[in-house]
């Protein structure tokens, strides 16, 4: 069974997401949360965290400037900022966030191409 994350008109598979982000590439990173990872409008249950769990940002183009949104794990944050805790994630980069997400077509396009043509950038 796979499972989404609906943003706005956005659409994530985080099955997918999930699977992308067990390449080597991607190296887990630890830090405490800020109050700007959580992205407004979502409804975040109050339920038991289990923080070993990785959490999950996909990279998007907004007015063109690559910008991160948590897609997995906001449960897991909100408890960590609650809690003066870290919390254990990693960020897609822009190709493969493109591949999980369905909902825009200008948007998807426009990231595969900065994607393909001119890495960006290295996230820190």
């Amino acid at each position: 069974m796979r499972v989404y994350f609906d943003y706005l008109n956005l659409r994530f598979d985080l099955t997918k997401a999930r699977e992308l982000s067990q390449n080597v590439k991607y190296s887990a990173k630890t830090a405490k949360p800020k109050p700007s990872w959580l992205a407004p409008f979502i409804n975040i249950a109050d339920i038991e965290v289990d923080l070993s769990q990785v959490v999950l940002f996909v990279t998007l183009l907004y007015e063109v400037k690559p910008t991160n949104l948590l897609v997995d794990g906001n449960e897991v944050v909100k408890w960590a900022l609650g809690n003066d805790a870290e919390v254990t994630f990693k960020i897609l980069d822009l190709l493969d966030s493109a591949q999980v997400m369905s909902g825009d077509p200008a948007m998807k396009k426009l990231m595969t191409q900065q994607a393909k043509g001119i890495r960006l950038y290295e996230r820190e």
